[in-house]
């Protein structure tokens, strides 16, 4: 990349107005949260939505800074780490101005390089290998394959629910709730019903369990038995959720999120998780972000096949804590230089 080519116009001057926060929009990137301080100005973890997902390390230059001569000196760095075939490599993606005036460019995260700053005690993730996308296309095609399979050979049962919830009180048979998918995209979840209808909001019911006073008795056998996340099927197919992942959360939910638990909509939803089998509700809402976590940072078709083999035993034995997978998702969490 030849920097002098793709440099603002009059980029070099001082900026003004008021300092950048979190939610910003810079050019197309989203600042997200401050990762520090560097010689010449802010570094910000961003994100870009269009044409894809991309996040990236976002440095906004002091005023008076010589510009040009900041990039000119990255680019030339980057260009002899290349010639050597250094493996952490990073370069500029783009350079603009922010609403206040004050130059920036933004660079790719490469695992490893320097310009991958410490964000949080945590160092930033880039799995963008073929390798991974390989297995990522596997996983939707396994899905879809599956997730038809499982619905054919569930029809019987299907059809026992139905007439359950039918006979137990006439109403009907689905529920559909708004549920925020991956990158935050809205779907409607299906489930068969368990509760009675026109209960009350979720913010007033809170966590529901099979012997909440709401739950109907035909509710209580769907939900110990897993029967009512059936439909879910249907989303799978669709490509809303995944067979596995972090089971989706209400959008309402999703507004409260820091950066960190944000990385949750980073995958597709699932119809069970790493959360779902070491404890599901009866562990505390930040272990249960720690294990999707987790999960996320050390996803492969192997640990989902795993989950998927556990889930089963959590149909037949119930849900129990598992303490060692929560101790080393907290503790992954929270370990310096982790990579998320």
């Amino acid at each position: 990349m030849n920097s002098d080519e793709t440099l603002v116009p009059g980029s070099g001057g001082s900026g003004h107005g008021a300092p950048e926060r979190a939610g910003d929009q810079v050019g197309p990137y989203r600042l997200l949260s401050p990762l520090g301080e560097g010689g010449f100005g802010t570094v910000w973890l961003a994100e870009r939505r269009q044409p894809f997902v991309q996040r990236v390390a976002l440095k906004i230059v002091k005023a008076g800074t010589d510009f040009k001569a900041v990039v000119a000196r990255f680019e030339q760095e980057r260009q002899a780490l290349a010639v050597v075939n250094h493996p952490h490599v990073a370069k500029v993606l783009d350079v603009g101005l922010t609403p206040q005036g004050r130059p920036y460019f933004a660079m790719e995260f490469v695992k490893g390089s320097p310009i991958t700053e410490f964000w949080d005690g945590r160092k930033l993730p880039v799995k963008n290998s073929v390798s991974q996308s390989l297995a990522l296309s596997a996983k939707r095609i396994i899905d879809i394959i599956a997730a038809i399979l499982i619905a054919i050979a569930s029809l019987p049962i299907v059809a026992i629910a139905m007439l359950g919830i039918l006979l137990e009180d006439g109403g009907p048979v689905f529920f559909r709730q708004p549920r925020a998918g991956r990158l935050g995209k809205t779907f409607l979840l299906l489930k068969f019903r368990s509760m009675r209808v026109n209960v009350p909001a979720p913010k007033e019911v809170g966590q529901v369990h099979a012997g909440h006073p709401y739950v109907t008795r035909v509710g209580h056998w769907l939900r110990r038995s897993k029967i009512d996340e059936l439909p879910q099927l249907w989303n799978v197919i669709c490509g809303d959720m995944s067979l596995v992942g972090p089971r989706p959360a209400l959008p309402t939910d999703v507004e409260g999120y820091d950066v960190y638990a944000h990385r949750r909509l980073d995958v597709r939803p699932g119809m069970t998780g790493w959360a779902q089998v070491n404890g599901n509700v009866q562990l505390p809402w930040s272990d249960r972000i720690a294990l999707d976590l987790w999960y996320i940072r050390n996803w492969s078709l192997g640990l989902d096949l795993r989950i998927l083999s556990r889930t089963l035993r959590v149909v037949f034995r119930g849900e129990r804590v598992e303490a060692e997978a929560v101790r080393i998702a907290v503790a992954d969490a929270a370990a310096p230089g982790r990579v998320l």
